[in-house]
Formats: C-alpha cells, structure tokens, sequence
C-alpha cells in the first residue's frame, strides 16, 4: 500500500478499511450527531425549567399580594358597614333630636301666647 502525509513528519501507511469498520463509523458519526441534537435539546428545556421557575416565584408573589389586598379589601368594607350603621343610628337620633326641638319650640310659643295673655 502508499501512503498519506498530512506533512513531512507525520505519514500513515494506507490500510484498506474493512467494511464493518466503515458501517460503524458512520454509526458512529450519526449517533454523535444526534447527541448533540439531544444534548441541545436538554439545554432548551433546562432554560425552560429556569423560565418556568421565575414565572412560579412571580405568581407566588402576585396571589401573596392578591390575598393581602384581599385581607385589606374586607376590613375596609367591615369599616364602611360600621360607619354606615353610626351614619344611620346619627341621623335617626338627629331625627328625634329635630322632632323634640319642633315639639319645644311649640311649647314655647304656647308659653309666650300665654304670658302675652296674662300681661294684659
């Protein structure tokens, strides 16, 4: 057989290679081929866990502050309702407040009519 140079220094006999030899190199460069296809894979899918990860804290965070406000949104609301009752009881108790004010003013147009009567 010849030989092949790669340059002065380094030449290889030429060996004929045996058919088996070829078929598992080819395997061989395919299954190499589709590992870097995989491993690409993986690595997509792991930068989709971290992704998935961030959007996970980020929701925790957005249902933490939805319960907060929620808290908040129903003492407020339990705070309005107890303003709204004394608004109430305030302005019935303004009612007869006003109604006994009427009542007394009457009396005492009663009282001078009569006092006005008597000086005379």
């Amino acid at each position: 057989g010849g030989q092949v140079c790669e340059d002065a220094t380094h030449c290889t006999a030429i060996v004929d290679t045996p058919p088996i030899v070829r078929v598992l190199t080819r395997r061989l460069v395919g299954d190499e081929r589709a590992i870097r296809v995989l491993s690409g894979d993986v690595n997509q899918l792991r930068g989709a866990d971290v992704h998935d990860g961030r959007l996970l804290k980020q929701v925790t965070v957005i249902r933490a502050r939805d319960e907060a406000l929620k808290r908040r949104n129903r003492h407020l609301e339990k705070k309005e309702r107890r303003l709204s009752h004394e608004k109430e009881r305030l302005e019935r108790k303004d009612g007869r407040l006003g109604f006994r004010g009427d009542k007394l003013e009457r009396e005492v147009v009663a009282l001078k009519a009569k006092l006005g009567a008597h000086s005379q």
